[in-house]
């Protein structure tokens, strides 16, 4: 620790407001490493900005005991951009702190929190809820947001968690959400997390993200920067597409279910920038348009699609789009999307385009028998289920070391989808309305329920059915794994 740490240390006051103080005043006056504590009450906020500097090993920090509630209300020029606004700060800590709007919320369009340029500042333990705009707001070239351990529900025409610029303005980098509980998302075009285009290296894990109008994650495109992680997600009751993504992304260990349109769905955002997407250890099910609908792969290489479970029995699993016609003047039929990536092992029910299995493109699965109770929510595999030892256990698959649970992944014969079988029955959390929680229970029982399929929609003619084998699943043994 240098003399200046030492000395700041030495001076760290932290301090006690009431909702009767000036605020602004209060948080204006906070050096490095002091403490502003809200005591229990009501807070109004009619915007504010702020500009706190603090260091790495002194942040300012706010943090408010249970009972402290702060609402956003209109000032004498109306509602402001924002209920709080760092702008260009470094080394903050907001720390639970309950953010909401007014009565008369509906008439008025704010964010919650505004996060303007700057570094390392951390929101946590924070609720925030009945915001019109977006609940939090990261944009200028701000660097190590952190996220995590929020429930953010009940916007009105906003995100929850927007990042970026729109057409990459900003390149906003190193963001992570983090453990966090979003629902309630209602606005028509905005997504319940938003990446826009120029968001680098962000880290999207372990959140669960239900009822939302449009999509669940919108994965811009990193602009050739470092890749955009959404791993670990439990995403469903969406009524647009699970995941969007529009440039270079990994996904893995996400369960995505009862979603209106596609499960994920990749599409070129024409900023070549679209390629080195992985899409590995998912579990999507019950989706009504394609569990993956992955366009314009043909002309790029690396593209990983691989040990994924993507099923809705009689209806869509995975659609591998290439070049359609006319898009070259030397062919006039759509090209081979496959050419150049790693696609491997996916066990797959329903319809499918352009993969192959004399390839090992895929597995036929055996429809919702695959999963515990698809109609509980509980995706985990059956005892007999294809997903068991069926991975592909090649390098360029991009294991995971943990499942979705938090359970060590084996090099050997891992589980196709987010879980790993460790048991006949989920040790790990319940998909459930809450945050996920990583807490293990090895008291399992023998029994396994199973489930069949129940969609009856009608499809084309001209896509291939992988139909669901639910009377042929073979009984495997495994020794337990310790």
């Amino acid at each position: 620790m240098t003399f200046f740490a030492l000395f700041n240390a030495a001076f760290a006051a932290e301090v006690s407001i009431t909702s009767s103080d000036d605020i602004n005043a209060a948080v204006n006056a906070l050096s490095p490493g002091d403490t502003l504590i809200f005591s229990p009450g009501n807070y109004s906020l009619e915007g504010t900005e702020w500009t706190l500097i603090g260091q790495s090993d002194s942040p300012i920090t706010l943090r408010a005991e249970a009972g402290a509630q702060f609402v956003i209300f209109p000032g004498d020029e109306g509602y402001p951009t924002a209920g709080i606004q760092l702008v260009d700060s470094s080394w903050v800590v907001l720390d639970g702190l309950e953010l909401g709007g007014d009565s008369d919320w509906e008439t008025g369009t704010f964010n919650g929190i505004i996060v303007t340029g700057g570094e390392d500042i951390t929101v946590q333990n924070m609720v925030i809820s009945d915001i019109p705009s977006s609940s939090i707001l990261i944009t200028g070239e701000a660097r190590r947001v952190t996220i995590q351990d929020t429930r953010i529900r009940d916007t009105l025409v906003g995100s929850a968690i927007e990042v970026g610029c729109p057409d990459a303005a900003c390149f906003t980098e190193s963001i992570v959400v983090n453990h966090n509980w979003i629902h309630g998302i209602n606005g028509e075009s905005e997504p319940a997390i938003h990446l826009h285009h120029g968001t680098q290296g962000a880290t999207i894990m372990d959140n669960v993200v239900y009822d939302v109008e449009q999509h669940g994650l919108y994965l811009g495109s990193a602009e050739n920067g470092d890749m955009n992680i959404a791993e670990g997600n439990a995403i469903w009751n969406i009524n647009g597409s699970g995941v969007v993504g529009r440039g270079n992304a990994m996904l893995r260990n996400n369960i995505i279910f009862n979603i209106v349109k596609h499960g994920i769905h990749f599409q070129d955002p024409g900023r070549d920038a679209y390629d080195q997407m992985i899409i590995s250890f998912n579990s999507i099910v019950n989706t009504g348009g394609w569990g993956a609908y992955l366009n314009n792969w043909s002309g790029l290489s690396g593209n990983v699609l691989a040990n994924n479970a993507i099923c809705s029995p009689i209806a869509q699993s995975v659609h591998l789009v290439g070049l359609e016609e006319g898009e070259n003047d030397t062919a006039f039929e759509p090209i081979s999307p496959y050419v150049g990536h790693f696609i491997s092992n996916n066990v797959l029910c329903g319809q499918l385009l352009n993969l192959d299995i004399d390839f090992g493109h895929y597995i036929v699965g055996d429809g919702f028998a695959d999963f515990i109770d698809v109609e509980a929510w509980n995706l985990y595999p059956s005892e007999t289920s294809q997903l068991r030892d069926a991975a592909d256990v090649d390098g360029q698959s991009y294991i995971p070391e943990y499942d979705f649970n938090g359970v060590v992944r084996t090099g050997s014969n891992p589980e196709v989808g987010a879980y790993e079988w460790d048991g006949f029955e989920n040790p790990g959390w319940a998909v459930q309305e809450g945050f996920k929680s990583f807490d293990l229970n090895y008291s399992t029982t023998n029994e396994v329920l199973g489930g069949g399929c129940c969609r009856t929609d009608d499809k084309t003619a001209e896509a291939a059915l992988v139909l669901p084998l639910l009377f042929v699943a073979a009984y495997r043994r495994r020794e337990e794994r310790i």
